[in-house]
């Protein structure tokens, strides 16, 4: 059984521009914002706010930026464009796809894109086509970087960055949230975990997980980008709230151990892909567009349902699954939370969570799809148990 009542992070010296806690880094990243300054630019970006709150950032880059509004770099996001956001280059590409470049200005290209955010580009015949428009679209990032002085608008504000920085620094759990999810994997093969406070993320207040592959040095390195929430009760935007800080290290950072098990295991999952006939309309709603990404949030989210259990016991646990189950429609999360409970007293066996998940793809099998009136014409329901 494992345990995660056990040592806080060790707080370290803070830098100027960043935190470090153990293989957890906190700072900002110039290609991230550079990226969603020019989605805030693009015509999409009007769909994507909360204008009824918008925080100071959003319009600080409207205001210094609106020169640059028919740039190249903001022309392609925009409908007819070859990135265009409503043609699928969306949500966490705009987190993905800066990764695979050293910071600006220099702008090297570290990494080779992968499958899933090839995917992504609307246009191109096969992948080399679809690699090249990434490449010249990341010329036209530079030359609005350039052209933009855009690392002037990064030391004007940077005392906001840092007291974003701050924000994420003073609310790290009390816990060694990076330990518990490489001790449940039996998986210690990121070199850092990278917190990324991203005040200008699209749709306002995003979250998302990632990672790369240094193509060089091999060096791993798991990210997790948190959008700007309010602080109602200080009265300001910011990243302070402890909880939402505790909840997106253990839920973002999840992605980059769960992702690569499901992507393995693709093949045992295919043969219960008619399944999301039954919640497509829902998971959709939520940009979960397929049954392999279905399948990566289900696994993320049953892990995490675990750590709420060993932390706050089984009222809370069952709570975060009725959340997810009723609310979200991730009906399949009660049997993996159960089964995960199995893997736990089986560590000797199961050295990790990879070795184990052909169980949790099994479970599906108790499943099936039926007709309903509402509030979608389908929906599912167990047929047998597992």
């Amino acid at each position: 059984m494992i345990c995660i009542l056990g040592p806080a992070f060790s707080i370290a010296e803070a830098s100027a521009s960043e935190r470090r806690v153990g293989k957890l880094l906190i700072k900002t990243q110039t290609n991230t914002e550079v990226m969603y300054t020019l989605l805030n630019l693009a015509k999409t970006q009007r769909e994507l706010r909360n204008w009824d709150k918008t925080p100071p950032m959003y319009a600080a880059v409207l205001r210094d930026f609106d020169p640059f509004q028919g740039h190249p770099a903001v022309k392609e996001l925009e409908p007819g464009g070859k990135l265009a956001y409503d043609d699928g280059f969306s949500f966490d590409a705009f987190n993905d796809f800066p990764l695979h470049f050293s910071e600006l200005p220099e702008g090297r290209r570290i990494a080779a894109y992968g499958e899933k955010l090839l995917r992504r580009v609307p246009g191109g015949k096969n992948d080399a086509e679809r690699a090249k428009i990434l490449d010249d679209y990341w010329e036209k990032i530079r030359d609005f970087y350039a052209a933009s002085h855009f690392q002037d608008f990064l030391d004007k504000n940077k005392e906001t960055y840092q007291s974003y920085i701050d924000d994420v620094y003073s609310s790290l759990p009390d816990f060694d949230a990076i330990g518990i999810q490489e001790d449940y994997h039996g998986h210690r093969g990121f070199d850092e975990f990278r917190l990324v406070p991203s005040p200008l993320a699209l749709p306002q207040g995003a979250n998302y997980g990632g990672m790369i592959e240094d193509s060089a040095t091999h060096r791993k390195i798991a990210f997790n980008f948190m959008g700007i929430v309010e602080d109602e009760a200080a009265g300001r935007f910011g990243f302070r709230d402890k909880r939402t800080v505790e909840e997106m290290i253990l839920h973002e950072f999840g992605h980059s151990f769960c992702n690569p098990v499901v992507d393995k295991h693709l093949a045992e999952l295919e043969p219960f892909g008619f399944l999301f006939s039954g919640i497509a309309e829902r998971m959709r709603r939520q940009a979960y567009s397929n049954w392999e990404t279905v399948m990566r949030e289900l696994l993320v989210r049953a892990v995490h349902s675990r750590y709420v259990l060993m932390k706050w016991g089984e009222e809370a646990a069952e709570k975060f699954l009725r959340e997810d189950r009723e609310d979200n429609q991730f009906v399949f999360i009660d049997d993996f939370h159960r089964l995960l409970g199995d893997y736990e007293k089986q560590r000797e066996k199961f050295m990790t969570l990879d070795e184990f998940f052909p169980i949790l793809a099994k479970s599906l099998a108790g499943w099936g799809v039926y007709p309903m009136d509402v509030p979608s014409p389908l929906g599912l329901k167990k047929t047998m148990m597992t």
